[in-house]
């Protein structure tokens, strides 16, 4: 009975190298599927005995009914085991029914590749000559094959070269015969127009005089000075000082600032930054020597001077320490908009 058993085992491993090979099992995964092709699904072994031929003993409630009906008749076990397909000087042995539990699932990380080396048949010598000359002449008839298309690109490319050179030379003379009608048309065009020309329209012509070519503008003069023109930023700097300085600017300031600026030494200029300038530019001028009746008025929270004809003034100080008035407005006016004239 053990060598039935090896016998099924060996022709299940058989059946799986023929089929898929060993490659993609491990012997986990090789174990489940030996007891699936060996096990059926009732939970019995099923034996194969191959000693007359292929024949298939299922070990089950059937086999074993079969078994009690021919030991009934009288048969030994012996002789009932051989009269289903077992060589009668095998012992028999009990067998019993055996649960086959559902294998765990594989998972393909376990799973190792097995490389098979493939063996190649052994040629003989004639084989060997005959292989070595098919690769010789597959090989003669690829480089045939290379140099026919090497020759047909190149013959190819030569047409093309000639045709390409062909249209050249073809477009050159239209051109040349073009140009030529060109200008024997205009030969002829002014040949009519000399002869409808009368003697007193010549004479006119040579007495005309050729137009004057137009004189070109007169090249800007170079600026000389300090400076020639307030920057975008020379321009908020000017701004943010007179509203500083309380000052109210006038249209020209900018003009008179400039030419003022421009009047000085290049050394003087250079002595001092232009805010330093500006600030100079809207101090106010030294005080006339005449007497003027003056009221205080205050306006917005600060004390100033109004004249008789309402012209506001304030305090400034000087450099040099004394103080002057200077004109900041006009009573009724811009800032002081809403201001009234002082009293007594």
């Amino acid at each position: 009975m053990t060598s039935i058993i090896i016998n099924n085992f060996y022709r299940a491993l058989l059946r799986i190298e023929e089929e898929e090979g060993f490659s993609k099992y491990n012997a986990k995964t090789l174990a489940v599927r030996l007891v699936d092709d060996l096990y059926p699904e009732d939970g019995y072994i099923a034996l194969d005995d191959d000693p007359r031929g292929n024949f298939r003993i299922h070990m089950n409630d059937t086999f074993l009914d079969r078994m009690k009906a021919d030991i009934a008749k009288g048969l030994s076990i012996s002789e009932a085991l051989e009269s289903h397909g077992i060589e009668p000087d095998e012992k028999s042995k009990q067998v019993a029914t055996v649960p086959i539990a559902e294998p765990e699932p594989v998972k393909p990380a376990d799973t190792k590749e097995i490389k098979v080396k493939e063996v190649k048949p052994k040629l003989s010598k004639e084989q060997k000559e005959a292989e070595k000359a098919a690769k010789e002449a597959e090989k003669l008839a690829k480089a045939e094959k290379a140099a026919a298309d090497k020759a047909a690109k190149e013959a190819k490319a030569k047409a093309d070269a000639e045709a390409k050179e062909a249209k050249k030379k073809a477009d050159e003379e239209a051109k040349a015969a073009k140009e030529a009608k060109a200008k024997a048309d205009a030969e002829a065009k002014a040949a009519k127009a000399a002869e409808d020309t009368s003697d007193e329209d010549i004479k006119k012509l040579k007495e005309a005089k050729p137009a004057e070519p137009k004189k070109a503008a007169p090249a800007k003069p170079k600026f000389v000075g300090n400076m020639e023109k307030l920057t975008p930023t020379h321009d908020k700097l000017f701004k943010k000082v007179a509203a500083d300085l309380n000052v109210e600017l006038a249209a020209d300031a900018k003009k008179k600032f400039l030419a003022q600026v421009n009047a000085l030494d290049n050394k003087d200029f250079n002595a001092k930054k232009l805010e330093e300038h500006m600030k100079a530019f809207f101090a106010p001028a030294p005080p006339e020597t005449k007497e003027e009746e003056m009221l205080g008025a205050e306006w917005k929270g600060k004390e100033y001077w109004v004249n008789k004809s309402g012209e506001v003034y304030e305090d400034v100080v000087l450099e040099s320490g004394e103080t002057v008035g200077k004109k900041v407005g006009n009573v009724g006016m811009a800032y002081f908009a809403g201001m009234d004239m002082p009293v007594e």
